[in-house]
């Protein structure tokens, strides 16, 4: 048999020991407020402050460009995923950036309203089949030593000269409607008929000529301006109208898909 063992004396620690139960701590003098008209509340912190220094420095994981203020998507874990994610915070960028010039809001684009402008401006558009186009100009300029565009110099020429913030839906409606409604008339104008054999063919002098003249005249009256100050804006807006006009995708679903 074991020796007895004294409980009392862990009685007696237990007794003596620090720790008290909640209730058992009774205030003195009856000043049941005293300990918490003593606590004083911390100081409000603007948690907003943390997103304002931290907001200069994110950058992408991927392409360590500066990610655009208010873009929050994570960054995908799938390699395949990365290349749209840099996509889509290059638009974001892209988007805020032209906002910050004054380019119009997604929303105002009416491609019917348009269709209609475009078609109002032909009368105009013809009159200057009779005079030397700037814009062949420009790429006669670089090609000064060929008597006809290289596909390549037409095709980097027509990227440049998208009209402007209308995108490549702007360029793609004007192209169809310049084909059906001038395609004829360019091809008996004797003016333009070198110009026309310059580009490789209607198609090719339409995308040069016609697509960014009328890109021009569509600014100069949304915005205001000047040819100049409107042929400048048409330049530096293509990337906005990539962004917020591309090219309608057509629907190819039949009864079938259903």
């Amino acid at each position: 048999m074991p020796p007895e063992f004294d409980f009392s004396v862990t009685t007696e620690i237990r007794r003596n020991s620090l720790f008290r139960s909640p209730t058992d701590i009774k205030a003195k003098d009856n000043t049941k407020d005293a300990a918490d008209s003593s606590f004083t509340e911390p100081p409000h912190f603007d948690f907003a402050a943390l997103s304002t220094i931290s907001s200069p420095g994110r950058k992408c994981p991927f392409c360590q460009k500066q990610l655009p203020k208010g873009f929050i998507e994570s960054p995908p874990r799938a390699a395949r995923a990365k290349f749209g994610y840099c996509q889509r915070h290059e638009n974001e960028a892209t988007f805020q950036d032209g906002r910050k010039k004054g380019y119009p809001k997604p929303n105002t684009f009416d491609f019917r309203v348009i269709d209609q402008r475009i078609r109002k401006l032909l009368p105009e558009i013809r009159k200057g089949f009779g005079k030397r186009s700037e814009f062949v100009d420009t790429v006669r300029s670089k090609t000064t030593a060929r008597k006809a565009a290289t596909p390549m110099s037409t095709y980097n020429f027509v990227q440049n000269m998208q009209p402007g913030y209308y995108g490549p839906r702007g360029a793609q409606l004007i192209t169809e409607i310049a084909m059906k409604e001038l395609a004829a008339e360019i091809r008996r104008r004797e003016s333009i008929r070198e110009d026309v054999e310059f580009f490789g063919g209607i198609m090719g002098f339409v995308s040069a000529v016609v697509v960014p003249e009328v890109g021009v005249r569509l600014i100069m009256k949304d915005m205001n301006l000047t040819r100049k100050e409107a042929r400048k804006v048409m330049i530096e807006s293509v990337q906005y109208g990539a962004v917020v006009n591309p090219v309608e995708e057509e629907d190819c679903s039949t009864d079938d898909d259903s």
